[in-house]
């Protein structure tokens, strides 16, 4: 890492290799509210279901999460491919459960969906809910009320969902 210039107590342009925080970095003015001490990468393993919790889930080809969180700020990167939705019932909502994090109770957040064999009007987004761990794609529809998408939505057992989320944890 190369740090250019950290509050002139380095000089100009100082290079540094393997750098270690022990605690934290201020960023600016030195107040708590730029203070930086939580950094975290990993993995997680997203699933469909039929319910915010219990209910009947999908079988999935491929299901891979990723995430990195910086302070509040997560940021999600979610693949799913071949979803089978044999066993779920099909006029429920979709909920992409399993994020890592808890979302902060204050907003929805709202983040981008690539879909191949999903069945939707216009467009389609993500939308998570305050104090949940999942998401509900919604079809955005013109000069009309959005609609939640359901499981009918997935029409073959090829269907690939690819979402894109960032949110605020508490």
């Amino acid at each position: 890492m190369t740090i250019k210039h950290l509050g002139g107590i380095f000089g100009r342009n100082p290079t540094f290799n393997d750098v270690t925080i022990d605690g934290g970095i201020y960023f600016e003015d030195g107040q708590s509210g730029n203070f930086l001490d939580d950094y975290e990468e990993g993995t997680f393993t997203p699933e469909i279901a039929d319910a915010a919790s219990g209910g009947n889930t999908a079988s999935i080809g491929v299901a891979e999460g990723y995430y990195t969180k910086i302070g509040r700020l997560v940021n999600v990167g979610l693949r799913m491919n071949n979803i089978n939705t044999a066993g779920m019932t099909s006029g429920n909502d979709m909920f992409f459960r399993g994020l890592p994090f808890s979302q902060a109770s204050d907003s929805n957040y709202v983040g981008s969906v690539f879909a191949d064999r999903l069945n939707f009007t216009n467009y389609t987004v993500a939308l998570g809910y305050p104090g949940t761990s999942y998401i509900k794609l919604h079809d955005i529809v013109d000069s009309a009320a959005d609609v939640t998408l359901t499981v009918a939505a997935i029409t073959l057992t090829t269907t690939d969902i690819f979402i894109t989320f960032s949110y605020h944890t508490s």
